[in-house]
C-alpha cells in the first residue's frame, strides 16, 4: 500500500456572510493559470513537523496575505487523479488584507455565483475538490476542531 501526502486548504469566506470564498490563481506548471483554495503541506524545520492546523494557518497566511483562525472541518477530499489527500478547514480571517504575489498572481475573494458560473463551468478550477469543499461549507455540515485530533503530526478524526 502506498503512503500518500497529505495536504491541508482553508475555506476561507471573506468577508465572513458573503457568501464570497477566497481563492488563489496557481502558476506551476500544468496548474498554471487554475483556481485553488489556499492550503499546501506541512512544513518540517529544525527537527520539527508543524502540525495539520499550524500548516493551514501558515499557508492560508502566506498565500493570501489574511491571519486566519481555524473554525471547523468539513473533511477528506480524495481525487484519483491527485496523489494526496487534503484535509479541508473552515478559517475565519482575523488580521491582514488580500495581497497577491509572483506565485499567485491573483488572489481574490469571488461571490460564490462566480465560482459556480464561472469558474467552475469553464475548467478554471484545480480540481473538484474545490467546488466539493465550497459545497460542503455551504451545506452547513461542519465539524468541530475537536473531531481532529493531532499526535505527532498524525490525525485521527472521530471521537
Amino acid at each position: 500500500m502506498a503512503i500518500r501526502k497529505i495536504g491541508c486548504v482553508s475555506v476561507l469566506e471573506h468577508p465572513v456572510g458573503s457568501n464570497s470564498y477566497v481563492l488563489v490563481e496557481e502558476t506551476k506548471n500544468k496548474k498554471r493559470g487554475l483556481f485553488n483554495l489556499p492550503g499546501g503541506k506541512q512544513n518540517y524545520i529544525d527537527g520539527y513537523e508543524e502540525n495539520l492546523f499550524e500548516a493551514a494557518i501558515r499557508e492560508t497566511e502566506e498565500e493570501t496575505g489574511l491571519q486566519t483562525e481555524l473554525i471547523g472541518f468539513l473533511g477528506l477530499f480524495d481525487y484519483h487523479q491527485d496523489e494526496k489527500l487534503h484535509i479541508a478547514f473552515v478559517a475565519k480571517a482575523i488580521g491582514g488584507s488580500l495581497k497577491t504575489s509572483k506565485i499567485h498572481p491573483t488572489v481574490e475573494s469571488f461571490p460564490l455565483h462566480a465560482i459556480e458560473d464561472h469558474l467552475n463551468s469553464g475548467s478554471m478550477l484545480r480540481s473538484p475538490r474545490v467546488m466539493s469543499a465550497i459545497r460542503q461549507h455551504q451545506s452547513g455540515h461542519i465539524l468541530p476542531l475537536s473531531s481532529v485530533s493531532m499526535n505527532d503530526a498524525d490525525f485521527v478524526i472521530g471521537d
